[in-house]
């Protein structure tokens, strides 16, 4: 059911131009969101509020992490544009 959805938009990426290592890095990051809101559901559903928002915060550093290439380029842009 995803594949056709996930070629698709491999698909979109490819006539915008992006190279297939930020598509590859949006889905990644689209599956640490997907995979980070599960536990923490899970956590709360247990009555474990605390180790929820500490899968909150593991989520967002593993995103915030994965998206440094993706800021390297954008300022590389900006260098050549400046």
């Amino acid at each position: 059911m995803l594949g056709s959805v996930i070629s698709e938009l491999g698909e979109l990426f490819a006539a915008a131009g992006l190279d297939e290592g930020y598509t590859a890095l949006i889905f990644k990051s689209a599956a640490i969101c997907i995979v980070t809101d599960i536990t923490r559901n899970i956590c709360i559903d247990s009555g474990e509020s605390a180790m929820a928002a500490a899968a909150v915060l593991w989520g967002k550093m593993a995103l915030t992490y994965m998206s440094m290439p993706l800021l390297r380029a954008v300022v590389d842009m900006i260098k050549e544009v400046l």
